[in-house]
């Protein structure tokens, strides 16, 4: 979903397979626009690749808006260097009063993992994750997110009003966290 465009009220219920890729996602790939009072409700299950992004919803919200939206599929994903969400994998977006229910599971290394998104460097707002998240070893694995960064003046990397409720579990050497495996942004009221 490209900038200037605009999804509402979609409700796509398909599994999604995957083999490596950028951005993998129940609802869309990558999100650039606008998508609001939307849910996807099918398991998003990607093997191999590097650097790949995947979420219940979308792989990817660069500069995107997600608005009151949800996904109740299980996210698995087998690949190395990953960012696996149970909404979005990576956000440098806007998420507001969305939410995400099943499972995150990777089995590779070096992932950021989370309940709600991997890794976020754009706003999280009245949102939350309430499915288990698990990940392999060397990872940032967090209840709602894996990995939290703000740079000021130009990534927020914001998290409000927002709450994890699903059990955390990482592999040998990571950071792990029932919100958040590491937070370099700026939580409030969460």
């Amino acid at each position: 979903n490209e900038s200037g465009g605009v999804i509402t009220f979609s409700h796509p219920t398909r599994a999604v397979h995957g083999v490596g890729g950028p951005a993998i996602g129940g609802f869309v790939g990558s999100n650039n626009a606008q998508i609001s009072d939307s849910t996807a409700t099918g398991n998003v299950t990607v093997m191999g690749g590097t650097f790949t992004a995947a979420g219940g919803f979308a792989g990817t919200n660069l500069g995107g808006s997600l608005l009151r939206v949800s996904a109740t599929g299980n996210v698995n994903i087998d690949s190395m260097l990953a960012f696996a969400g149970g909404l979005v994998g990576f956000n440098g977006g806007s998420i507001d009063q969305s939410n995400a229910t099943g499972p995150v599971t990777t089995t590779g290394s070096l992932s950021f993992t989370g309940g709600l998104a991997g890794t976020n460097f754009g706003e999280i707002r009245r949102s939350f994750a309430s499915g288990a998240v698990t990940a392999g070893d060397n990872s940032f694995v967090g209840g709602l997110v894996g990995f939290n960064v703000g740079v000021p003046g130009t990534f927020p990397g914001t998290i409000s009003q927002s709450y994890a409720l699903g059990h955390v579990t990482g592999g040998t050497n990571s950071f792990v966290g029932g919100l958040a495996g590491v937070n370099l942004g700026a939580l409030d009221q969460t």
